[in-house]
């Protein structure tokens, strides 16, 4: 591909993300026009956890690298985890409404969680002239993000560390911005972000990850905000790996059986609405799901097993092969039927006219405990578990 292949492409994704994000300040738009991205992704990329190389695929990487879509950049690689993507290219349209809510003139110095490639940081260093910081916990990745910066001439603090952690040295902040997703604010980021500043964090609950968190720093150290109806990352992994375990179940519980009218289907991903509701009002709790991969009529084809925080109380549902109206089957283990708690939060939702996320805040106290709220903050409210 030739240059004027390149600024061509460049500034079509960026014309294309700005229709698409109509209030996004044109600063970012002349950003995504000026930083190339493909400069950003390395020679082997993943799309739908199919492998694609530059030099074998030149027109399918390149048509990646320029279309509103997001790009795996790493992988696991360990048992279990082979296609397990740990590093991405975030969709443009996505990277545009976060950046939106950065203060492009008065918002730095900049700290950003998860460099990945590096061309996030590269659009706030381009776009502000200001100070920018990013910390990246993948050393490969951190490496390739500050050969990316430097071949399109921008200026990038790259570190190489744990993003819970933030970076002291370089503080404090006019704004904090997550490209990977968290449960609950890391006490480090609010601590280094300067009165008035700004924390942009996408969320992951543990049973959906869904949202985004646009916080305020408050005179009292404490920061407060509403949640943005966007936004699935990566979670934000720590120096000892993922937090992703889930509790042991206690087999030996007793079981019970039941039906119940909910399609599981109702409350996971596909429906992240419903699904970050009751990710704020059940904190801990989680699923998992199976497929049966060639059921008959009649027979299950698939099920989810939903588990509170202590592993105590557990129950599996089962779909059976054409009975997508239900009822479907229930066995809840242990003191409480806990898909009736599932059903519970989805009725509460369901009643409140089935709010969206930004029907919903979070706030962060001075001495670190978190609780997201509904409508105001001191309206329903439940508190996130202690880090």
């Amino acid at each position: 591909m030739t240059s004027p292949d390149s600024r061509t492409s460049a500034e079509m994704l960026a014309a294309s993300v700005a229709r698409q994000v109509p209030d996004l300040d044109p600063v970012w738009r002349q950003a995504m026009a000026n930083v190339p991205r493909h400069l950003f992704l390395p020679d082997r990329i993943w799309l739908d956890d199919t492998a694609v190389d530059k030099g074998s695929e030149p027109y399918t990487w390149w048509k990646a690298a320029y279309d509103d879509q997001p790009v795996t950049t790493a992988v696991d690689g360990s048992p279990g985890r082979e296609t397990q993507g740990t590093s991405s290219a975030s969709q443009p349209t996505v990277v545009a409404r976060m950046l939106r809510f950065l203060d492009p003139r008065e918002g730095g110095p900049f700290l950003e969680i998860g460099s990945g490639t590096g061309w996030n940081a590269a659009l706030i260093a381009y776009a502000t002239g200001a100070e920018v910081t990013t910390i990246e916990i993948d050393p490969a990745c951190a490496e390739s993000a500050r050969r990316a910066c430097a071949t399109a001439g921008v200026k990038v603090r790259i570190i190489t560390g744990d993003g819970s952690a933030g970076h002291k040295a370089h503080a404090p902040y006019g704004s904090v911005i997550a490209t990977c997703a968290a449960y609950g604010v890391p006490r480090a980021w609010v601590e280094q972000v300067r009165v008035g500043g700004t924390i942009v964090l996408p969320w992951d609950s543990s049973w959906v990850g869904y949202g985004t968190a646009v916080l305020t720093k408050r005179q009292d150290g404490g920061a407060e905000g509403r949640f943005a109806a966007f936004g699935a990352f990566m979670p934000l992994r720590h120096s000892e790996g993922y937090d992703d375990a889930l509790p042991d179940v206690d087999q030996d519980a007793e079981a019970h059986e039941a039906t119940s009218s909910l399609p599981p289907w109702a409350v996971k991903a596909d429906e992240p609405e419903a699904a970050f509701a009751i990710g704020a009002r059940l904190p801990g709790y989680q699923f998992l799901s199976a497929r049966n991969k060639d059921p008959e009529p009649g027979d299950w084809c698939c099920s989810t097993r939903v588990i509170d925080p202590t592993g105590a109380n557990w129950a599996d549902i089962t779909h059976d092969q054409g009975a997508d109206e239900g009822p479907f089957r229930v066995t809840a283990h242990g003191e409480r039927n806990v898909w009736a708690d599932i059903e519970a939060a989805y009725e509460w939702w369901t009643a409140e006219s089935k709010p969206t996320p930004d029907r919903f805040g979070l706030t962060v106290e001075p001495g670190g405990t978190q609780q997201i709220w509904y409508d105001e903050p001191g309206g329903p409210s439940w508190p996130l578990p202690a880090a």
